[in-house]
């Protein structure tokens, strides 16, 4: 009796410590997916930042471009403006520069 009795708390035993082993076996499962989504996610995030990254730099370096370009322009036409003022000095008398500066005509 004592050994049925005995064989009975190792079955009971053996039937917990299974329990317990798959139990913590479906846990690892279960933890093994969260990391992996989780590392999913976050890759995702990476990938989507760095094409934000991307296109603001595209958007800066259009925008530098467009600034250097209306810089150039600036420049030209002030030096055509210089060199019309400087035609225009020699051709006309000082007062008649002057009248001109003035007036615009």
């Amino acid at each position: 009796q004592i050994r049925t009795e005995i064989a009975k708390e190792r079955a009971k035993w053996e039937a917990q410590i299974q329990h317990a082993e798959s139990s913590a076996s479906r846990q690892q499962d279960q933890l093994r997916q969260r990391i992996a989504d989780e590392r999913q996610r976050l890759q995702s995030d990476q990938q989507r930042r760095v094409g934000e990254i991307l296109r603001e730099r595209a958007d800066l370096l259009r925008q530098q471009a467009l600034i250097t370009d209306g810089n150039a322009e600036q420049v030209r036409t002030a030096a055509e403006l210089t060199a019309v003022l400087r035609r225009k000095r020699s051709d006309l008398s000082f007062r008649k520069y002057v009248s001109f500066i003035m007036r615009g005509d």
